[in-house]
């Protein structure tokens, strides 16, 4: 007897986590407006899931010489939850606020590509905090 694979629209389906990523999000990413002050953890990752996740990423490749290849970047987004959450005021999603709450942030690499394995080097930036 086969077992039918679990369907997207059932509620007891495992769940999708939508969490901050990227080189230039991950420290400074809500979700939403929201800021943990209680926690010293760098990388706080129950505060840092939700429901909605808007993201994108513009990344220019060049080559330098030999192997070494260099990066500019530009990463903006955030994530939101879709109810609002008294643990975590100004995490949900808000339509006349959103917009004010999409982290952006820059850098540069350098990465060494030897086909087999890279090793990736990056600096990066916050140009503009969602966090008030």
């Amino acid at each position: 007897m086969a077992i039918p694979p679990p369907s997207p629209l059932r509620r007891n389906s495992s769940p999708e986590v939508r969490t901050a990523s990227g080189p230039g999000l991950t420290r400074d990413l809500g979700p939403g407006s929201y800021a943990d002050t209680t926690s010293s953890d760098y990388f706080d990752y129950p505060n840092k899931n939700g429901d909605i996740k808007i993201e994108a990423n513009v990344e220019y490749r060049f080559k330098v010489f030999w192997k070494m290849e260099g990066a500019i970047f530009l990463d903006a987004g955030n994530i939101w939850a879709l109810k609002e959450e008294e643990s975590r005021p100004g995490a949900e999603f808000k339509w006349n606020r959103f917009y004010r709450e999409i982290a952006v942030g820059t850098g540069l690499g350098v990465r060494f590509d030897f086909s087999f394995f890279c090793c990736e080097s990056i600096w990066r930036e916050t140009a503009r905090s969602c966090i008030a």
